[in-house]
This record gives C-alpha cells, sequence and structure tokens, in this order.
C-alpha cells in the first residue's frame, strides 16, 4: 500500500487538530482544513488502481462532498451567512452519506443480508434517531426553526448509512467490514456531537469542536482504509 499521503493526512490531521481547533488558531484551520479529504482522496486513488469498479466511484463522490462540507462549515461563525453555509455544509454532508450508503449498497450481497439475522440493529439506530432528534429539536425551535426538517432528514439519512454498512457483515472479510463499520460508527459520533454542539450546548464549542474533528477525521481515515481493502477484494488483488 502507497502511504506517503495517509502520512501527509496524519500530519495535516495533527495540525489542524492541536493548532486549529484545540488553540483556536483560525488561519491554521483555514489552511489545512480544505486539504484533508483531497489528500485522503489522493490517498485512496493511489491505492485503488483499475479495474474500477462502481463501489470505487461512489466513494469517490463520498469524498469530494465531504470536502465540499468541509469547506462550507469553516464559515458558520461568521455572521449574517451562518445559517446559509451550515445548510450548504448539511446539505454536502447528506450527499457524502447518500454516496457512502450507495457505495456500500453495490457491493454483492452473495445471499447474505445481515440485518435479516440481527434486526436489533435497526431498533437501536431507529432509537438513536428518534432520541437525537427530541434532544436536539428544542434548541432548533430557539435558534433557527427553519432546520428542523433539515436536521431530521440529514439524522435519518446518516442512520440509513450506518445500517447499509452494518449490513455489508458476511459480504465481505471480517478486517475490512470492522474498518468500514468503526469508521461510519466514529462518522456518527462526530456528526452527533455537531448537533449537540450548535443546538444543545453550544457554550462548549473548543472541546465539542476538537472531538467532532477527531471523531471525523478518524472516521474518514478508517472508512477509506476499509474501502481500499474492499475494492482489491472486489478485484481479487492484493494491497
Amino acid at each position: 500500500m502507497k502511504k506517503t499521503f495517509y502520512y501527509l493526512y496524519i500530519i495535516l490531521c495533527g495540525i489542524n487538530i492541536i493548532f486549529g481547533e484545540l488553540l483556536n488558531l483560525v488561519p491554521v484551520i483555514f489552511a489545512t482544513k480544505p486539504l484533508l479529504m483531497p489528500v485522503l482522496l489522493v490517498f485512496f486513488l493511489q491505492n485503488t488502481p483499475a479495474p474500477t469498479t462502481t463501489f470505487r466511484k461512489w466513494m469517490i463522490a463520498a469524498l469530494i462532498f465531504s470536502f465540499l462540507g468541509d469547506t462550507f462549515l469553516m464559515f458558520v461563525e461568521n455572521p449574517p451567512q451562518i445559517a446559509l453555509f451550515f445548510l450548504f455544509g448539511l446539505g454536502s454532508f447528506l450527499i457524502t452519506h447518500l454516496c457512502y450508503a450507495i457505495s456500500f449498497f453495490k457491493i454483492p450481497s452473495n445471499g447474505n443480508h445481515y440485518l435479516k439475522k440481527a434486526p436489533w440493529w435497526i431498533l437501536f439506530f431507529l432509537a438513536f434517531l428518534i432520541g437525537n432528534s427530541w434532544m436536539l429539536l428544542p434548541g432548533i425551535e430557539a435558534e433557527d426553526p427553519g432546520m428542523k426538517i433539515p436536521v431530521v432528514i440529514y439524522s435519518a439519512v446518516i442512520v440509513s448509512m450506518a445500517l447499509t454498512c452494518i449490513n455489508l457483515k458476511g459480504r465481505v472479510p471480517s478486517k475490512n467490514y470492522s474498518l468500514l463499520l468503526l469508521g461510519v460508527l466514529a462518522f456518527v459520533v462526530s456528526d452527533t456531537f455537531i448537533g449537540i454542539n450548535k443546538f444543545v450546548l453550544p457554550e462548549s464549542r473548543t472541546w465539542a469542536r476538537v472531538l467532532i474533528m477527531c471523531f471525523y477525521l478518524f472516521g474518514q481515515l478508517l472508512i477509506v482504509q476499509g474501502a481500499i481493502k474492499v475494492h482489491a477484494f472486489l478485484n481479487n488483488t492484493k494491497v
């Protein structure tokens, strides 16, 4: 596996989290955040050679929209466009999750449908969706009532993406599945912290942003590492 851009991604993550988010150096955030997903995308492209797959194409799309989401969300603290940029960022990441869900769905089932054997996962995430929405809605009502429907739709989409990933059990090797699942769950945690930070506990902004970025960047890396191995599995090649 080619790792030059992997190490570059790790370095950029460290700079962004420590100097940007933790020390609140805004120029560092603006210098590093737009580079994170493009570097991760190059790492993915370098390690997923031809023949390409539909799975690979949707993964590329997911990383591109992640880049757009990162870029839009950099501006959410600059009034008067806070709501507009937050909505653009939310929309970009909604498409990201849809792309991930489609990429997972495109992996052949070979008759394996794990959620049919373990429907409790569906009940768990349904409870999470209801609980998360119930927690966020009062804050949304107070800050921007027009965001209620977009936030609930977004939450439903990320839950659907997570369930699509969970349903891959038995379709791909267990190590590949574990990487994808851990990455997706970390992404879900990151998005949950975003909602809490914005609509429930806005005063805990610095540490919340650090946690958000840690889970988000770690999650994206795990998803990409798992996707590289899945691509190799689908093409029967070594990584």
